[in-house]
Parts: C-alpha cells; sequence; structure tokens
C-alpha cells in the first residue's frame, strides 16, 4: 500500500461518515490543509491521527489497519531508542490546545463524537508522563495540564453515557491535580462527580459531597451559588421537595450578588440559561411539570442556536416534561425537533431522556401517546 492509497482510504472513509474536510480537521485538532495533503498523499501522519480518525469516522479499525500495513511494507518508522526527552513547555501547552478544541467542540458535537478523541489523548498523555520526566520547574504545569484534560475527557463520557470512564477519569484528573496542587480545578472535578452521582439518581451521594465541600470551602458567591445549586438538584432527587426549594432560592441571591475578581476561569459557565435550564430540572424532579416546562422553554429561548447540544438536551427534557403533563400535542411537536437534532449531534446522554420519555408515554395507556410510543429515535 501507498501513501496514496493510504489517502484515498481516509478520504472514503470522512465521506462515508459525513464529514466534510473542514469538519474532520476541526475533530481532530489540526487544519484543513492538514487533511487535504494526508488525502491526496502528499503528506504523511504519525499512528496516533490515525487513530483518531479511526474513532471519528467510526471505521472500526479500517484506517490504523491501513497505515500499519503501509509501515509494515515502507518501514518508515523504526523503535525509538534511547532516552526519552523530557516533557516541555511545547508538551503542555499542545495538550492546552487539545482542551480548546475538546471544549469548542462541545457546544456543537455531543459525547458520542468527543469522548472517544478525549479518551485516547488522556490514554497517550499518561503514557508519555509515565515514561518521560517533565523538565525541572514544569512538573505541577504537567500534572495540571493532564488534571484538565481528564476532567474534560470525564464530562464528555458523561454525555457519552460512558458511566464507567466518568469515575475512571474522575479519580484521574483529581490525582494530577493534586500532585499539581491545584484545587481550583479539583473543586470543578468535585462539582462534576455531584452532577454524575445526581443524574444516576444517586441524591444521597450527591448531597454528601455538596455538604462537605459547602462545610468545608471557603467559597466566593459564584461558587457558593454552583454548589447550592447541586445541593438543589441532589435534594429534589432525593424527594426533599422543600429543601430543594430553599437551596434553589439560594441560588437566585447568591447569583444575582455578582462574580468577583478571585473567581475560576471555569466559573464563566454559571450563567442566566445553565441556571433556567437547571431550574427546569429542579422543577420536573419535584413533580412541578407546569413550572418545568415554561422554565425550560425559557432556556431554549435564551440559548444562542449555536450551541446544538445544549439545544438537543434541553429540548430532549422538554419532551420528557411535556409527556410527564400529558401534554401530547406539543410533546408530539417537541419530538420532531428532538430527532434531527439527535442525529446531528450525537449525546447518548439526550437520546436516553428521550427513550424514557417514550417508555413514559407507553405506559400511560392514554390513546393520544400512541403515536408518541411507537415513534423510532
Amino acid at each position: 500500500m501507498r501513501s496514496e492509497q493510504l489517502g484515498a482510504a481516509l478520504r472514503r472513509e470522512r465521506d462515508r461518515a459525513g464529514y466534510s474536510q473542514k469538519d474532520l480537521a476541526r475533530l481532530l485538532g489540526c487544519h484543513r490543509s492538514t487533511i487535504s495533503h494526508i488525502e491526496s498523499g502528499d503528506h504523511g501522519a504519525a499512528e496516533d491521527f490515525w487513530i483518531q480518525a479511526d474513532q471519528v469516522c467510526r471505521s472500526g479499525g479500517v484506517l490504523l489497519a491501513a497505515y500499519q500495513r503501509l509501515v509494515s511494507i515502507s518501514g518508515d518508522v523504526s523503535p525509538v531508542t534511547g532516552r526519552p526527552e523530557p516533557l516541555d513547555s511545547a508538551w503542555v501547552e499542545g495538550l492546552h490546545h487539545r482542551i480548546r478544541t475538546l471544549v469548542e467542540l462541545d457546544t456543537s458535537l455531543g459525547g458520542d463524537h468527543t469522548a472517544p478523541l478525549a479518551v485516547h489523548a488522556v490514554n497517550i498523555a499518561t503514557q508519555q508522563v509515565a515514561t518521560c520526566p517533565p523538565r525541572p520547574g514544569l512538573e505541577r504545569d504537567v500534572h495540571a495540564a493532564l488534571g484538565e484534560l481528564a476532567e474534560v475527557a470525564g464530562w464528555l463520557c458523561y454525555d457519552a453515557h460512558r458511566h464507567k470512564d466518568v469515575h475512571r477519569l474522575n479519580k484521574q484528573a483529581r490525582h494530577h491535580l493534586s500532585l499539581a496542587g491545584d484545587t481550583s480545578l479539583d473543586l470543578l472535578v468535585l462539582q462534576n462527580i455531584a452532577m454524575h452521582a445526581t443524574h444516576l439518581r444517586r441524591g444521597e451521594q450527591a448531597l454528601a459531597i455538596t455538604n462537605r465541600v459547602l462545610q468545608t470551602r471557603n467559597l466566593s458567591p459564584r461558587l457558593h451559588c454552583l454548589w447550592r445549586l447541586r445541593e438543589a438538584r441532589a435534594r429534589a432527587v432525593a424527594g426533599d421537595v422543600d429543601g430543594a426549594w430553599k437551596a434553589w432560592h439560594q441560588v437566585q441571591a447568591l447569583h444575582d450578588d455578582g462574580t468577583r475578581e478571585s473567581d475560576p476561569a471555569w466559573a464563566w459557565w454559571i450563567s442566566d440559561r445553565e441556571l433556567a435550564g437547571h431550574h427546569g430540572m429542579i422543577a420536573a424532579d419535584c413533580g412541578d411539570w407546569d413550572t418545568a416546562i415554561t422554565v425550560t422553554q425559557h432556556s431554549l429561548e435564551i440559548t444562542p442556536p449555536a450551541e446544538r447540544v445544549r439545544h438537543y438536551i434541553h429540548r430532549a427534557h422538554l419532551f420528557r416534561m411535556q409527556v410527564n403533563a400529558q401534554a401530547w400535542r406539543d410533546a408530539e411537536d417537541t419530538l420532531q425537533q428532538v430527532i434531527p437534532l439527535g442525529a446531528e449531534v450525537g449525546s447518548s446522554r439526550g437520546l436516553a431522556t428521550v427513550r424514557r420519555a417514550l417508555d413514559t408515554a407507553h405506559a400511560s395507556g392514554d390513546p393520544k401517546a400512541r403515536d408518541l410510543a411507537t415513534t423510532v429515535v
């Protein structure tokens, strides 16, 4: 096999997956011209590229196998010998670039597409940290970057419903952030762990984490707002309706108190539209379907159209709320919006929400729900 044939294989798999060169480049964190040169056979690419391209294009190992056949024939790659090069500032910046790319993709592509990329990046970086010592003075930077990458990967796996990976990556993130002494980002990982527990309907577990943070950490109003929000969600899932609404009122007051210069950079997402979405979820978990529907519709109205993943997740929840309220006509309209969005973004979390709602519609026995219950998602 020649490099031109390998490039043709990439073009074929890219076309089959429905990606343009620009789409694939964005997913792989490179420039469109790189994809063009590889497909034409003008440039080669390392094994890491073909592993990621395989995952993104869902090729089942076809591209990696083609690359390995080319290597075995040409002998282009020889074993690495000698002492490994220390990890330097360029390595750290490269990891930060990958993190920024993954975060950017998260607005338009769900975890089904992005989680495999993130997990692979964590695995490669972990192997590099284990075998290549950081340059003197960069130890904390190296562990902080890997910890942040693992945090992002854990979030994306949460959206992909890869729950075992979520637990593993959150634990790995906390380990490296501890080595880096990064207590700020560790707080975000703890928030993710509490969020994941709530999603799995483990309200008591989420509440235990939340109470520990609220009792032991000195939080700014914005971070206090975040953790009261986690408390409200956890109490609602645990069935403490009065406690959930009490915590929610505290969330609103703390959010009105604004931000502080000391707030971490990651706290930017605690916004009006984020709180509106959570308000709807709290109302739903408390069984107040009318409030849940009204607030979630408002959340969708103030969410930019470009944030496709958020639109899909919130519309999926809106559909679930309308089904539980037996607002069948509205639910049917919402479902017609959800289906094409789901095919576009790829979020197992959103799909699971839709499927549970369809099961609820079927179980209702209401003849008006028949069309919903037989819809194939």
